[in-house]
């Protein structure tokens, strides 16, 4: 049995374990040669340069010595080690030992990996490739990698929370507002702010992630809070955002000439308009009690793209000329002193505002007004913007900008200084779908449009255009719209009938027109000079 074990474990080793090469000659022959040369140096007293050289010239005795012997004519052959020695079984309780493998003690039962051995001995197929070998794993070691990355990038994205779980997890009418995870704390807890008694602004470059966090803080308000608590104005000039917020309860309602007006502007002059009726509302609360003032609900004045709005009325000062240029002066005029008398008058008397704006937020004519918004978010601002902005982290304003994540903000409100994680809500995918929504209510057909941007060479075309090899320069003018040119006139015909009839100033011919002063402003200017030139 004993034999049999052996015979089965030697079956196992490499036949080149029982041949020595060349290699092995030469380390053995230096080994022997080291030894007295090293003696030799350090009896000469050569120290440590000494045991180099002894050790250079064994090897290099050793090199050369091997390749003469084997090739001088004549000497028997130099004998081979049998290494196999080394690898001798051990036999343990009846189970044979060799290097850590276990050998079954019954070699009349085949091993799994020994019969793969045999077969491939057997059948050794047709020689293998090695380029082909590479061409046929490289896609999938491609792949492998392509994956590991995806999976590594999701494995360290920390989970954002989700608007409905935040909604289950607050207290109602607490104004306590969850605005995401934390990024410094152990564990990433929720992050919480206290809404009452404060402004807050929102900054940040586009598409990082600012409006989206603003619309879910008003959704949050709105989902944990009645209108008893807290109503909202909307002063959105694009009118994206607030969309999603136009049906809601919250929405407030004042009086104007005895007529209801709801505070959700959805362009420039709206703002502007509804800004003066939030003054008044603030007015009217100053003449209240403390008493009757603390009954009154929050008023969360919801002002998106503040910067561009201002550079919009500031602008015009130099577009336009004459009346119109006074009339835009005004208007800047009134921007600053609204936004002003709300920022630092609003909280005394429950008028807060919630503001979001690019990242150059400083400006001189709303520097004193905006040093009263202390509180807020900044989404990836420069540390040098974001300081002039009002933020006082450093540290976490750096490791901000470092990061360059989307929806990642420094927080800084009197009650959090943290870098905050925002909740999921993708503002874009919640408007395409409220739009499919409302389109499905109410079906209308899509009309069509005539647009100035189309693919190149795609527009219907003559012979000889179709020769030119090239497109000329008058393929790239706009296409005209008819129907728009034609509106146009007719508003100048009843622009110029209800001036003949008398409405020679702005606001009469806006009122004899149905339009606002301001959208009548390039009719007017034109009238004016064609009964002037015709006069």
């Amino acid at each position: 049995m004993m034999k049999e074990h052996d015979d089965a474990a030697q079956k196992l080793l490499p036949e080149s374990h029982g041949k020595m090469t060349s290699s092995e000659i030469m380390i053995v022959v230096a080994f022997a040669l080291a030894v007295p040369l090293i003696l030799i140096t350090q009896l000469l007293g050569l120290g440590l340069p000494g045991l180099v050289i002894g050790g250079i010239l064994a090897a290099v005795l050793a090199g050369g010595g091997t390749s003469a012997l084997r090739h001088m004519p004549g000497l028997p052959e130099i004998p081979s080690f049998d290494w196999s020695v080394l690898f001798a079984p051990v036999t343990i309780e009846g189970d044979t030992l060799l290097l850590g493998r276990v050998v079954d003690a019954d070699p009349a039962q085949p091993r799994q990996d020994d019969n793969l051995d045999t077969q491939d001995e057997q059948e050794p197929g047709p020689a293998r490739d090695p380029v082909q070998d590479t061409a046929d794993k490289a896609p999938t070691d491609v792949d492998a990698l392509f994956q590991t990355a995806q999976n590594t990038a999701e494995d360290a994205t920390i989970p954002r929370l989700g608007l409905n779980d935040i909604v289950r997890h607050t207290e109602r009418n607490r104004y306590r507002v969850c605005i995401g995870r934390s990024l410094t704390k152990r564990g990433n807890p929720p992050v919480w702010i206290n809404l009452y008694g404060q402004h807050l602004k929102l900054i940040g470059a586009s598409q990082y992630g600012k409006s989206s966090l603003a619309a879910a803080i008003l959704y949050l308000i709105t989902r944990t809070h009645t209108p008893s608590h807290v109503l909202i104005a909307l002063l959105d000039m694009e009118h994206k955002t607030s969309k999603l917020f136009a049906d809601i309860p919250h929405l407030a309602e004042v009086m104007v000439n005895d007529q209801p007006v709801v505070l959700h502007a959805k362009n420039r002059d709206q703002v502007l308009t509804y800004l003066r009726y939030v003054v008044a509302v603030m007015d009217e609360r100053y003449t209240l009690s403390e008493e009757e003032v603390e009954q009154e609900p929050i008023l969360l004045v919801y002002l998106e793209e503040f910067l561009a709005l201002k550079d919009y009325f500031k602008r015009l000062i130099d577009a336009l000329s004459g009346e119109a240029k006074e009339q835009a002066k005004k208007n800047y005029a009134q921007l600053v002193y609204y936004v002003s008398e709300i920022a630092r008058r609003g909280l005394k008397v429950k008028v807060q505002l919630l503001m979001c704006a690019q990242v150059d937020y400083r400006d001189d004519d709303f520097q004193e007004a905006l040093v009263n918004i202390t509180g807020g978010m900044s989404f990836c601002v420069r540390v040098s913007a974001a300081l002039a902005a009002g933020f006082t982290r450093t540290d976490l304003l750096r490791r901000n900008v470092e990061a360059d994540m989307k929806g990642q903000a420094v927080v800084e409100t009197p009650d959090c200084k943290d870098l905050v994680l925002a909740p999921e809500f993708d503002l874009k995918k919640k408007l395409l779908a409220f739009e499919q929504a409302r389109q499905a209510s109410n079906p209308r057909p899509l009309e069509s449009r005539t647009s100035m941007l189309a693919p190149a060479r795609s527009r219907p075309r003559s012979q000889e255009e179709e020769l030119t090899p090239m497109p000329g320069i008058a393929d790239l003018q706009p296409v005209p719209n008819v129907n728009q040119r034609k509106q146009s006139e007719i508003d100048l015909e009843k622009a110029l009938a209800a001036y003949d009839q008398g409405n020679t100033t702005i606001n009469a011919l806006a009122l004899a027109l149905g339009m606002s002063p301001w959208n009548v402003r390039p009719l007017y200017t034109q009238v004016k000079r064609l009964r002037e030139n015709a006069s």
